[in-house]
């Protein structure tokens, strides 16, 4: 073999080595460029996602803000109505007395007795009333509770989802 033609093996083998790394890059390139794509797709759906947790997380806040308002309000109510069940009770305390009385005073009108034993009915009725109302009042309470407790569940859960979601940035 001639030094020429060991050139030009030489040459050829260049050439083939070079075509071959100029493909190579080539395809490492699009590797970058597919990589560099496939990463702002998880970006912007980690995004998106960020911010659909953003909102619900203001609206389970809101949520929250109105189940305790009427949470208040509730209890507020069921204060007077306990109130109110005090002030029955002691009315129907006094009308007892009363009829106690009126029983120990038995010369007076029969008018009169039967003018008290329907006060009484009145005042018994208007008790069980409160109690009822009373009754009501506490178990909307207590479900205002429980939803006060799944509320803030869900928002404890949303808060850690989203610190997940920022430590993995």
């Amino acid at each position: 073999m001639t030094e020429g033609e060991s050139l030009g093996e030489l040459k050829a083998k260049l050439a083939e080595i070079s075509a071959s790394i100029d493909e190579a890059d080539q395809r490492k390139a699009d590797a970058e460029a597919s990589i560099i794509e496939a990463v702002a797709r998880v970006e912007k759906a980690a995004r998106m996602q960020l911010e659909e947790n953003q909102t619900k997380f203001t609206e389970a806040e809101r949520k929250y803000a109105g189940v305790k308002r009427n949470i208040e309000r509730r209890k507020t109510k069921a204060d007077s109505l306990e109130k109110r069940v005090e002030v029955l009770e002691e009315t129907i305390h006094n009308a007892t007395e009363s009829l106690k009385e009126l029983e120990e005073r038995e010369g007076e009108s029969s008018l009169k007795e039967e003018r008290n034993a329907e006060d009484l009915l009145l005042l018994e009725g208007q008790y069980k009333e409160a109690e009822v109302r009373a009754e009501a009042a506490s178990r909307s309470c207590q479900v205002l509770e429980r939803n006060l407790e799944e509320t803030q569940q869900e928002i404890d859960g949303w808060i850690d989802k989203t610190k997940q979601l920022e430590e993995k940035k």
